[in-house]
């Protein structure tokens, strides 16, 4: 596959606006309208939110130095899988795409399949955007991306730094080889630190370092059990003033308290919007339902067994007081 030699250090990087799947992994067909602030994506396990991150990843890290067709069985598929396997299963299905739109510019992938068993896949690169990609940073990350950035934060990063190593709390600090994080207790190796704190290190460090900043996109797949309800305010805060300081965000989860937290603690101007992943039993196909308001999410499988777990604890209070 040939590929683009935009990069996004050329010029300021435009916004993600629309991202379409199209006979694509679980995808038969769908239209992802993006907020240039923070995007939120939920529903139940299998209707692909972390598959959409890692897909939104490969196509804008492809102008940064990894080809897309590279980057897609690291991301997506297992030892010795071909890509072929990332076609909508359909067996009449030949040929699936993946376009992106930004506010300057689009160009798309076309995966395609060929012999008697579809075996032979090849990825063709469709358009050039014409203009900077946004610069794409994948969370949860095991080790900083290649790069050093200007060794220096965006101004407008500065107190958005500051946030993120309250909330760990502490600093990265580089020790030979080695990151650790520092703080009034001492300093421990960031391998040693809990799965969400260590992912708050590798973004302050990133901010630190000028890698990440306004034009950027943090993508990121929150696992609920490593963060925990009680640390779910101080993510939600966080995610907000992400946008706040212009980077544009993407975020899975579907964690009721993130969510709510997210709903409670936004600002008037804050740009949020929610997108609901759901299977259409009937035709079989993942759907999407967007909402720039946390009621309007529907369906809302986070709210829902929520809202289940409180009936049914009010009826067992009520049955074990006599009443009907």
């Amino acid at each position: 596959m040939n590929r683009g030699t935009m990069r996004a250090q050329d010029a300021g990087p435009s916004r993600l606006c629309e991202v379409t799947l199209t006979h694509f992994g679980a995808f038969r067909g769908c239209v992802f309208s993006c907020s240039p602030g923070l995007n939120v994506v939920t529903g139940m396990n299998g209707t692909g939110k972390t598959h959409l991150l890692k897909l939104v990843y490969a196509g804008l890290r492809h102008w940064s130095g990894t080809p897309f067709d590279q980057a897609l069985p690291d991301l997506l598929l297992a030892p010795g899988e071909g890509i072929d396997r990332l076609l909508f299963r359909d067996p009449l299905v030949r040929e699936g795409t993946v376009s992106f739109r930004t506010d300057s510019g689009a160009w798309a992938f076309r995966l395609e399949t060929s012999g008697s068993r579809g075996k032979t896949a090849r990825v063709h690169l469709q358009s050039d955007p014409g203009s900077p990609v946004p610069p794409a940073f994948l969370f949860p990350l095991e080790e900083l991306p290649e790069g050093r950035g200007n060794g220096r934060p965006h101004p407008l990063t500065k107190p958005l730094i500051a946030e993120v190593e309250k909330a760990m709390p502490g600093r990265v600090v580089v020790r030979g080889r080695r990151l650790k994080i520092a703080n009034a207790r001492g300093e421990i190796g960031i391998s040693l630190a809990t799965p969400v704190v260590r992912q708050l290190g590798l973004l302050s460090l990133l901010l630190r370092r000028g890698r990440m900043g306004p034009g950027s996109v943090l993508l990121w797949d929150i696992p609920e059990a490593d963060a925990g309800p009680t640390f779910m305010g101080q993510i939600a805060e966080l995610l907000l003033s992400f946008q706040r300081s212009g980077i544009q965000v993407i975020v899975a989860t579907r964690d009721y308290v993130l969510l709510k937290e997210i709903d409670l603690l936004r600002k008037t101007e804050d740009l949020v919007r929610y997108h609901s992943l759901f299977r259409d039993e009937r035709e079989d196909r993942i759907r999407v339902s967007e909402s720039d308001d946390f009621p309007g999410i529907s369906p809302n499988p986070a709210s829902e067994a929520f809202r289940s777990l409180f009936d049914r604890d009010v009826d067992r209070a009520l049955s074990r007081l006599g009443i009907p």
